[in-house]
């Protein structure tokens, strides 16, 4: 069996009649097949009878929604293992089909699968792998010191593909057949780059699994996991190389988000709480990022009180996410925010369009916009009107909110008075009705 990178993320995919594929970690199944059913194990049983390992469609689904521990693809697997065996060896399958831009749920779940299918067996590691990477999927994986993620089990897996991943790249840029005269790595190029990685996590997970049944006693939750893959003679040195390197760069990437915060501005706003059912006064942190997604997901690790907001001035890009422990009590702002920053979008592109005279840059803006195909920002957003051609999506359950890659926001101190303007106006925000959002 192989693990193929080669959909994207909540990529729509329909398995044909007689493929011998399975899905894990994306796939974007219909929710009508699953909105029905009244039991949340039910739920995920009737995904996988279809062929989609997956929990992204799920999540969205009010009976999942309550659920105070959700689950990831790994996780998934771990607990439906019987029903995943079932569907591979009725479908014959051969293939596993994961996401592009892997994490560490997709090529878990991916190798799971694998190991299941030639095995016909869980692997002994699943039971305690799977929570770990549940946590980490879902962004509530904690240490007692952030710096201590980087020798976890984890973060030395998440360092070794980010390092490797980063050096394929590297190798690729300055090749005519895979990458542009920038050195911009196109679908080809990624797409190997990703195989390369992956074949390297998928070897390295083959061995945790060798060691679990030699030695039972053996824990992935030990504190410093660099450890065992430093001391194990089957890891080949390019791997641990690799390791050190990914872990230097997390505890550089810790360095650097601890100084961005030293200089972060404090924007105070309402914030309809609908735990304590009343307005409370909170706080979104903004800074200055040349990685804003590696810096909110590095945040959430010492905040969970705030929304933080990440700006690149050199790139016009933005993330803005929460943690997931105060997904509950920031959902309905997140909504707002993101209906807001669409309709922002929405007014620029409209000045654009009607431009009677436009430079070729602005053109090509235009026909990349038009290129994308309808999408809503978030579930429901057709209701509201919202611009559906590449829109800046709300994603991760109401957790995270991204810059389109032809947004039109084009300045740091045009973002902060987008932000400073909310916050102003967030008095008269009330509790969100949105069965998606409560």
């Amino acid at each position: 069996m192989r693990v193929l990178a080669n959909l994207d993320k909540g990529e729509a995919y329909k398995i044909k009649k007689g493929e011998q594929v399975i899905i894990a970690d994306t796939g974007n199944l219909n929710s009508l097949y699953l909105e029905n059913l009244t039991d949340a194990d039910e739920i995920f049983k009737k995904s996988i009878s279809l062929g989609y390992v997956d929990h992204h469609v799920a999540d969205t689904l009010p009976l999942i929604q309550e659920k105070e521990i959700k689950c990831c693809s790994t996780q998934i697997v771990a607990n439906f293992y019987e029903d995943v065996l079932e569907y591979i060896n009725k479908n014959n399958v051969k293939e596993i089909y994961i996401h592009k831009d892997t994490d560490l749920d997709a090529i878990c779940s991916g190798w799971m699968i694998k190991y299941l299918g030639e095995n016909q067996k869980l692997p002994e590691i699943a039971k305690e792998m799977a929570p770990i990477v549940n946590k980490v999927d879902y962004a509530i994986y904690r240490t007692e010191n952030p710096e201590n993620y980087a020798y976890s089990f984890p973060g030395c897996m998440r360092g070794i593909m980010n390092s490797i991943k980063f050096e394929n790249f590297n190798d690729l840029k300055n090749n005519p057949l895979y990458a542009n005269t920038r050195g911009i790595i196109n679908d080809l190029g990624k797409r190997i780059a990703e195989e390369k990685t992956n074949n390297e996590i998928i070897k390295l997970l083959d061995i945790i699994e060798n060691e679990k049944q030699i030695n039972p006693e053996f824990d992935i939750n030990m504190p410093n996991f660099n450890e065992f893959i430093e001391n194990n003679n089957q890891i080949s040195s390019y791997v641990k190389s690799h390791l050190t390197l990914g872990i230097n760069r997390f505890l550089k990437d810790q360095d650097e988000f601890n100084e961005s915060v030293e200089n972060a501005s404090i924007i105070n706003f309402q914030c309809y709480n609908p735990i304590t059912k009343e307005k409370t006064t909170e706080k979104i942190m903004l800074l200055k990022s040349n990685s804003p997604l590696k810096t909110t997901n590095v945040a959430y690790n010492t905040y969970q009180d705030r929304i933080i907001a990440a700006y690149n001035p050199l790139k016009n890009w933005f993330a803005i996410g929460i943690a997931a422990e105060s997904l509950k009590k920031f959902r309905p702002t997140m909504k707002q925010l993101c209906i807001k920053l669409n309709h922002i979008e929405e007014n620029k592109r409209k000045q654009l369009y009607d431009k009677p005279f436009k430079t070729s840059e602005e053109i090509e803006i235009i026909h990349k916009i038009e290129s994308y195909k309808p999408v809503e920002a978030f579930n429901g957003a057709d209701k509201l009107k919202l611009i559906n051609k590449a829109p800046v999506p709300l994603v991760g359950g109401g957790a995270l909110i991204v810059q389109s890659h032809c947004g039109l926001i084009d300045s740091f101190d045009e973002f902060k008075n987008i932000l400073q303007d909310f916050a102003k106006k967030t008095n008269s925000f009330n509790c969100s009705k949105d069965k998606y959002f409560e």
